[in-house]
């Protein structure tokens, strides 16, 4: 697949950049949890790349089930289901 940066993507992606560029961000092993990161997923994948915005529950399914793993959350309470493991 080849992505052509024609109708003002460039634009667009500039302007993604300068809204987020400001906002918090929880560290990785939260990002399940993160709106500002969901926020930036959709701006990017829907509004930048003109992705469906089907793409997002597959895509939250798959950031809990990667917050999930042992080497993302390293044992901390703060992993999905907030038991720690260690």
């Amino acid at each position: 697949m080849v992505f052509f940066w024609g109708g003002g993507g460039v634009e667009k992606a500039k302007r993604i950049f300068d809204e987020f560029e400001g906002k918090s961000f929880l560290p990785a092993n939260q990002a399940f949890e993160d709106d500002n990161r969901k926020a930036l997923d959709e701006a990017v994948l829907i509004d930048l790349l003109g992705l469906p915005k089907t793409i997002l529950e597959p895509l939250n399914l798959l950031r809990r089930l990667w917050c999930e793993e042992p080497s993302v959350h390293g044992g901390k309470s703060t992993r999905p289901g907030g038991k720690s493991k260690v």
